[in-house]
């Protein structure tokens, strides 16, 4: 690729990004009609801002659809990290959702699912248990370790407050046992 036709991808990918940070629908949903030809990992995280700041509707749902499918390797490392930021609480659920659809298996991260998915609602304790049973073993012995930590603290804290994620935690609980059976 010459110069001047790197120059002009980088000056696509910037009016990608801001498009997908506009806010304006159109303009969005025009932007996610050329991330295939032009996406990079560049681009996952304006796609889950303007995921999260978009309403529910045709526009969201292809978002969804494209976060869900998204097949770049580095995007894995960046939902991870957007699990962490408080910026995207509102979210957590659909990106557990959108890492195991997009077929990542983070298995040195199983403490972060872990802790994410029973700290969060019911949705997100869901997710969380959905995407740490698809995960090969063996996992992360550090992480793995430190998830049962998390999960037989969560389950001793509210063993008798009837938390909507206790069972929950009781069947990450089983998996994580069985990893660790299994390592």
């Amino acid at each position: 690729m010459s110069e001047k036709e790197q120059k002009e991808r980088a000056r696509k990918q910037l009016a990608l990004t801001a498009d997908l940070q506009s806010g304006d629908m159109a303009k969005v949903q025009a932007a996610l009609k050329r991330t295939e030809k032009l996406g990079d990992a560049t681009h996952v995280r304006p796609l889950l801002i303007a995921f999260r700041d978009t309403e529910e509707g045709q526009v969201r749902d292809e978002l969804r659809t494209t976060l869900s499918s998204i097949k770049l390797s580095q995007a894995q490392e960046i939902y991870l990290e957007a699990l962490e930021e408080e910026a995207f609480e509102s979210i957590r659920a659909d990106i557990l959702s959108f890492t195991w659809n997009a077929g990542f298996t983070p298995g040195d991260s199983v403490d972060l699912i872990t802790r994410i998915g029973l700290n969060g609602d019911y949705m997100t304790a869901v997710e969380a248990m959905t995407l740490i049973e698809s995960i090969p073993g063996p996992l992360d012995e550090e992480s793995l370790l430190q998830a049962l930590v998390i999960v037989r603290e969560f389950m001793l804290e509210h063993k008798e407050s009837g938390h909507p994620n206790f069972d929950l935690a009781l069947s990450i609980f089983d998996v994580l046992s069985a990893h660790e059976r299994n390592q």
